[in-house]
């Protein structure tokens, strides 16, 4: 029953707030994609399509799901594009469940593992479409290959080809799992089958290359280490310790201590666990005493150094972009792959029974602590996400613009051209909102402004703050949305308040019903009455007399 309960919660987690609402890069990797391929006349046409980079990546199993559904659906729909990438979570939880089975343990001892990996700090992943068909697919592929390298067999070495073969070509990182397959085939000595494994490689690596439109920049990360090789480094613990990411609102610099100070923690206790084994393999004969030892050893080693090679890539190439990109919520499944590794690890190598409950006893604590922390912290963010999200959707469907472009951009008349021709042809259909039984009103009805709404914008060189010091949010509302309408359009922009902790978990009455951040770039030139739109209300939509003039 206990192991029952995080795999619920972060399934209804992810069922809830997953939204079929494409957002930025699935635009072109799901929406483009799916109107060119369906475009193409001819099966080589089609392939060119599945394997054509999407920036920085090729997606093929991303592409593949998405053709798979909207074969068996006839449309294109988000919400089981992110149900896929859950199976795959699931499906390395039972990579991960595999290998701990072999140490013959009762099934309680794994739970430290199901409350370490299965949380929504990795929201950035487990709720958005692209990421998530990226990175949990991609890791769930790996360590299946990693698992059928380590038991030995030739058979099994077959099929981590042809599952490695996958992963390389449904992102870049893919790619590391043919190092992590090395180290693995080195440590068993397996060095026929090592040659063949480096030979396919590097055929898939020329591949995967060979028609690249550019490096997206990253030919600067080489300078940027160069001339900061101290933030590399200390980048590469930030990265590892991530999920100590307690304070993800505060300045870098006193967010990153604690996930930098965890990451020497972890880099030492991997540290510990790997040294046993390293020193087995300079000592010992090609032939282990303890096949079942060995096997999760033979994992371990090629698990970790996937890992640990992911975090040194991300280190020399993404600094660059921020520090904060270090903690970024769309990398923070590996640290929390990494530190369930660790746990397993120190099961595994740990030979008496009291020993071993002491490792569960401290991983239940360690487990329950960041299991409760990562929903404390980032639940009311998935939940304004969503929201978000919702009031983005209007915006595109009603004026061409709110999916992750800027107005007036190329990307933006791409991203309008994409949606309308996905909706035109019945491909896509937004969803169903909160606001949606109200359209008529805060859209198209005449407005009756209400002289006792009292509305104040204050203005920032980017942006401008959009309050309602004298109107609180009711206490039956869940969902509010700042409305801008002009005689021509209507946007839509999401309301901080229902989120505020005090709100989200207590209730509290004294939130400030409107807080809404509109970016300058965000409406083009005219002038807007400020209202809102809100749902459960007893009254859903108001306007004030507050106006916001646009240049």
């Amino acid at each position: 029953m206990l192991m029952a309960i995080p795999i619920v919660c972060f399934a209804l987690f992810v069922f809830i707030y997953s939204v079929n609402i494409p957002w930025f890069d699935d635009l072109e990797a799901f929406v483009g994609f799916l109107l060119t391929y369906l475009r193409a006349d001819t099966l080589t046409e089609k392939w060119a399509e599945l394997l054509r980079p999407n920036n920085e990546h090729r997606i093929l199993f991303a592409k593949l799901t998405t053709v798979s559904l909207y074969s068996l659906t006839g449309t294109l729909n988000f919400r089981w594009l992110i149900g896929v990438a859950f199976l795959c979570l699931l499906g390395m939880v039972a990579v991960l469940y595999r290998v701990f089975r072999r140490s013959a343990l009762p099934a309680l001892y794994f739970l430290p593992v199901l409350l370490i990996l299965l949380q929504p700090q990795y929201y950035g992943t487990s709720v958005w479409a692209i990421t998530a068909l990226q990175h949990e697919a991609v890791l769930f592929f790996m360590l299946t290959a990693l698992y059928w390298l380590a038991s030995g067999t030739g058979g099994r070495f077959g099929l981590a080809i042809l599952i490695q073969l996958l992963a390389s070509f449904s992102m870049g990182n893919g790619l590391f799992g043919w190092i992590a397959g090395g180290a693995i085939l080195v440590a068993q000595r397996q060095y026929a089958r090592l040659g063949i494994w480096i030979g396919i490689s590097v055929g898939a690596i020329l591949f995967y290359f060979h028609d690249y439109a550019s490096p997206q920049g990253n030919e600067s990360s080489l300078s940027f280490l160069l001339h900061n090789p101290h933030i590399v480094f200390l980048g590469f613990f930030t990265f590892i310790g991530g999920l100590f990411d307690f304070f993800p609102d505060a300045p870098i610099f006193r967010r990153s201590i604690l996930p930098t100070l965890f990451g020497f923690i972890v880099g030492a206790g991997v540290f510990v666990v790997l040294k046993p084994m390293v020193l087995t393999f300079l000592r010992t004969s090609p032939q282990p005493r303890s096949s079942t030892f060995s096997r999760q050893q033979y994992f371990f080693i090629g698990a970790y150094a996937l890992l640990f090679v992911n975090a040194a890539v991300v280190a020399i190439l993404r600094p660059r972009f921020g520090y904060d990109v270090m903690l970024v919520s769309n990398y923070m499944i590996y640290p929390a792959l990494l530190v369930s590794l660790l746990y397993l690890s120190l099961l595994n190598q740990t030979r008496s029974g009291v020993g071993q409950f002491r490792w569960l006893q401290i991983g239940v604590i360690f487990g329950g602590m960041i299991w409760a922390v990562s929903y404390g912290r980032f639940w009311p963010r998935v939940a304004q996400k969503n929201q978000a999200l919702q009031a983005q959707a209007f915006n595109q469907k009603y004026n061409g613009i709110g999916l992750g472009a800027t107005l007036g951009t190329p990307f933006a008349r791409l991203a309008k051209d994409m949606m309308d021709q996905a909706v035109r042809t019945g491909i896509y259909q937004y969803p169903t909102a909160f606001y949606s039984p109200f359209e008529s009103q805060f859209r198209t009805a005449p407005v009756n402004p209400d002289p006792s709404l009292k509305i104040t914008v204050t203005e920032f060189p980017d942006h401008y703050l959009i309050q309602s010091p004298d109107w609180y949010l009711p206490a039956e509302t869940r969902r509010i949305c700042l409305v801008a309408r002009s005689d021509q359009q209507t946007y839509l922009f999401p309301s901080n308040a229902p989120f505020v902790w005090s709100r989200f978990y207590a209730n509290r009455q004294n939130v400030i019903g409107i807080q809404a951040s509109v970016l300058k770039n965000a409406l083009p030139p005219g002038t807007y009455r400020l209202g809102f739109v809100a749902a459960p209300a007893e009254t859903p939509v108001r306007f004030s007399d507050q106006k916001l003039s646009i240049q």
